[in-house]
């Protein structure tokens, strides 16, 4: 690697324990750096595609209808994906600071 161990702990150090003993484990290399930046990417992308939509219809059915079971059905639904894709996948902001910290680290390979 040509990174230096503690310019590597300065980079990571933004990333939760459990990401940042995971990369310490990988042997980090430039393909290996762009998968993890499109995975983190994708996640964000399903979050914004799935988000806004189920922000609009929820609301939407809230004001429109009530509290009905149509405005549960779909706050059910998107408890449960959210809930899911943190889990999965991190939250939005926590793939933002990946993508900015796995950029980092493959401009200083």
């Amino acid at each position: 690697m040509g990174l230096t161990e503690k310019r590597f702990r300065e980079i990571v150090n933004k990333l939760p324990k459990k990401d940042r003993n995971q990369l310490q484990l990988k042997d980090l290399d430039e393909a290996t750096l762009e998968q993890m930046i499109r995975d983190s990417e994708d996640a964000m992308k399903r979050d914004l595609w799935v988000g806004i939509p189920w922000f609009v219809m929820y609301t939407s059915s809230l004001i429109v209808f009530g509290f009905t079971s149509l405005t549960v059905t779909l706050l059910v639904i998107g408890v449960i994906y959210f809930v899911y894709s943190y889990v999965k996948f991190g939250s939005y902001g926590m793939n933002r600071v990946r993508v900015s910290v796995y950029k980092q680290l493959l401009e200083d390979l």
